[in-house]
C-alpha cells in the first residue's frame, strides 16, 4: 500500500531530526488517504482519528501503520481458511523434507535442506505476517534457533530435534487457529540496533556468553522491527536473516572485522 511507504518515509524523517519534512509527509497522507474510496469506514475513520495529531511521532506512526493494514484488509477481505490450506499444502512438504534431512544426522545434509526450506517459507510467509504477527514473530525466531543449532560444535542432534519440534507445533497452532500473544520491550529499530551494538561489543572483549545472550534477544525481537528494513534495504534484510543464527553461536569467529 502506498500510504504505507509514505508513513515510512515521515518514520525516517522524525529518525533523522527532520520534524518539518515529517510533518509535510503526514500532512500529504492526509490529505490523500481523505480522498480515498471508503475513507470514512470503520477502520477508515481510525487511520483518520490516529492521524489526527499535528505532531506524530515514532509510536503513533506505528499505531498509525496498524490501522492503515486494517484497513486494507477490511476493504479487501481475504478467506484465511483457503490461505491457510494453500499455505500447508505449499510449505509442508518442505517441512517434511527438511525432518529427514535433519535425521539423517548430516550437518551439510541438513543445512542444504533448511536453504530450500526458508525459501519454501519467505514465498508463502505473507498469510502468517498479516494474520497473526505473533505467530509469525514465534515462527521466525524459532527458526533461527534452528539453523543455528547446526553451527553449535560439537554438533547437538537433541538440540536440533527440539527446534524442529517447536517450529511444527507452531506452524500447527497457527493453522489450527490458537491465539499466541506478542510481548516484546523492543519495539523499535533504535533499539534493536543497540542490541546488535551490545552484542558485538561483547564478542569483540572477550565474553562470548553476554554477546549471544544479547543476540539471542535480537533474533527474538526481529520479527517486530524487521519491516523498516525490509521496506529500505532488501540485501541488508537477507544477509540479517541469514547471518544472525550464525553469530549467535559463532561469535566473533563470525562478525565482520570492518564496517
Amino acid at each position: 500500500m502506498i500510504y504505507l511507504l509514505k508513513i515510512t518515509d515521515a518514520n525516517t524523517a522524525l529518525k533523522n531530526n527532520d520534524k518539518d519534512k515529517a510533518k509535510k509527509l503526514i500532512e500529504e497522507f492526509r490529505n490523500e488517504f481523505n480522498a480515498t474510496k471508503n475513507s470514512d469506514s470503520e477502520a477508515g475513520k481510525r487511520v483518520k482519528k490516529t492521524a489526527l495529531s499535528e505532531n506524530l511521532d515514532e509510536d503513533q506512526l506505528r499505531e498509525l501503520s496498524t490501522a492503515l493494514l486494517a484497513f486494507e484488509t477490511e476493504q479487501n477481505p481475504i478467506d484465511i481458511e483457503a490461505e491457510k490450506k494453500a499455505f500447508k499444502t505449499k510449505l509442508y512438504p518442505s517441512f517434511d523434507k527438511l525432518e529427514k534431512a535433519i535425521d539423517t544426522k548430516d550437518v551439510e545434509t541438513m543445512k542444504a535442506e533448511y536453504v530450500k526450506y526458508n525459501a519454501a517459507w519467505v514465498r508463502n510467509e505473507g498469510i502468517v505476517r498479516s494474520v497473526e504477527p505473533a505467530y509469525y514473530g514465534k515462527i521466525e525466531t524459532t527458526m533461527s534457533f534452528l539453523r543455528s543449532s547446526m553451527e553449535v560444535e560439537p554438533y547437538d542432534y537433541q538440540t536440533t530435534k527440539m527446534y524442529l519440534s517447536d517450529l511444527k507445533k507452531h506452524l500447527d497452532d497457527f493453522l489450527a487457529g490458537k491465539k499466541l500473544e506478542q510481548n516484546s520491550d523492543v519495539k523499535t529499530l533504535d533499539q534493536g540496533i543497540k542490541l546488535l551494538e551490545e552484542s558485538y561489543n561483547a564478542f569483540v572483549s572477550g565474553d562470548k556468553a553476554q554477546g549471544s545472550q544479547k543476540m539471542k534477544k535480537f533474533i527474538e525481537v526481529w520479527p517486530v522491527i524487521e519491516g523498516d528494513v525490509r521496506t529500505r534495504n532488501a540485501s541488508l534484510y537477507t544477509k540479517v536473516e541469514s547471518e544472525t543464527p550464525i553469530i549467535m553461536v559463532k561469535g566473533n569467529e563470525q562478525i565482520p572485522r570492518s564496517t
